[in-house]
């Protein structure tokens, strides 16, 4: 009994972290988990979790599908012509 409570408590732990982080959604399908910096009318710069590279990264909006910061709605960047 105290593995599966156990089990549930890292299970719960992990979900609760996979949902604080912001995300970004490419046009070419990818997802990547980032911390995002600072985001302008046609440039959005961040820094993906979990790379080696220690500086801030930056995607035009022609890129980007849409980003989602932590504890906010998703935003749509593309539009449909």
């Amino acid at each position: 009994m105290k593995n599966i409570s156990l089990f549930i408590c890292v299970f719960l732990a992990g979900s609760f972290y996979a949902n604080c982080q912001d995300t970004l959604r490419l046009m070419n399908g990818k997802v990547l988990d980032v911390s995002i910096g600072t985001v302008f009318d046609t440039i959005i710069s961040f820094k993906v979790k979990g790379s080696k590279k220690s500086g801030f990264q930056q995607r035009t909006t022609d890129e980007i599908f849409s980003f989602k910061k932590k504890d906010q709605k998703e935003v749509l960047v593309h539009s449909y012509n």
